[in-house]
């Protein structure tokens, strides 16, 4: 039983090492510009919160959304499937004008410091993301790649607005996230059925 466990491990070990191997998993990752715009977009380091609920949620989807722009612009600037060129497209525009949205209400919006704070709920959602990212199958093909990592990426946009319709007080704050909310779920699912109909081998 030894030698053939031995025998079975040679051959796996052996495959690993094969010369056609040159690009791993990581280094895929790595060299992906959607990954690095992902990385950096969403930096927890980049998130700047004051303890009030509703100013540090807003904050936070700002993050979200400046993520989500920056990835549909490269698309845009890289695509080559001209459906996805639309959805990347679709994305841009709407979460352009909700950004200004969400930057009106920070600018507007006075903190009162509340007791309460969301900082840790907000890095793990973010965290989140970012491990299904990193989970992702990397092809070096734009289209393919800004599908399968602005996924994880929708759902944190899901993840956050969930988060200020149970925790923020502003009306208007609650009625941007529902909106969000409902937007970002209809392109999970536009994104998931171009992914079906788009297998790459």
């Amino acid at each position: 039983m030894k030698k053939v466990l031995f025998a079975v491990l040679s051959v796996i070990v052996c495959a690993c090492h094969e010369p056609s191997q040159k690009v791993t998993y990581y280094e895929q990752h790595d060299n992906c510009q959607e990954m690095k715009i992902l990385d950096s977009a969403m930096s927890i380091d980049k998130y700047v919160y004051k303890g009030d609920d509703d100013y540090d949620l807003a904050a936070a989807l700002k993050l979200h959304h400046e993520c989500s722009v920056e990835l549909a612009q490269y698309e845009m600037e890289h695509a080559k499937n001209a459906v996805m060129k639309q959805i990347a497209s679709a994305i841009l525009e709407n979460d352009k004008h909700e950004l200004l949205v969400i930057d009106s209400f920070l600018n507007n919006y006075k903190p009162v410091s509340t007791i309460s704070g969301n900082y840790a709920e907000v890095k793990r959602t973010i965290d989140k993301m970012q491990h299904t990212a990193d989970l992702q199958l990397i092809k070096d093909n734009n289209d393919y790649d800004f599908a399968i990592l602005i996924l994880p990426q929708r759902q944190c946009g899901i993840d956050l607005a969930d988060m200020i319709v149970h925790n923020c007080q502003s009306p208007f704050l609650k009625q941007l996230a529902e909106t969000i909310d409902q937007n970002e779920t209809v392109e999970i699912e536009t994104l998931q059925q171009w992914l079906l109909k788009n297998k790459l081998r």
